[in-house]
């Protein structure tokens, strides 16, 4: 789950992880899925819908992949955009 993938270490407030990191992978897979042809405004149209599905403290990156894609499914968004997200999620290697 995302939380296991959180980059251990010690900050100024003495926390155990720092869960923004994952944050950066999921950066990743939106800058991709602009990189690929969606507009930058319809991938932050699709994140935005996609919690609306909800997320929770044991949410993993294949719930953000399924949340994404019933977002673009729900705001009628074509098979090729879906084919964009999929794909990358996959070059990040999740």
């Amino acid at each position: 789950n995302i939380k296991d993938c959180a980059y251990k270490y010690r900050d100024e407030n003495w926390s155990d992880t720092d869960n923004h990191q994952n944050g950066m992978i999921l950066s990743k897979t939106a800058y991709l899925m602009s990189q690929k042809g969606i507009s930058d405004i319809d991938v932050a149209k699709i994140w935005y819908h996609s919690m609306f599905y909800g997320y929770h403290n044991e949410s993993t990156f294949k719930d953000v992949q399924n949340n994404l894609i019933r977002a673009a499914t729900a705001l009628n968004y074509s098979t090729k955009t879906i084919e964009i997200i999929n794909e990358s999620f996959q070059e990040i290697g999740l």
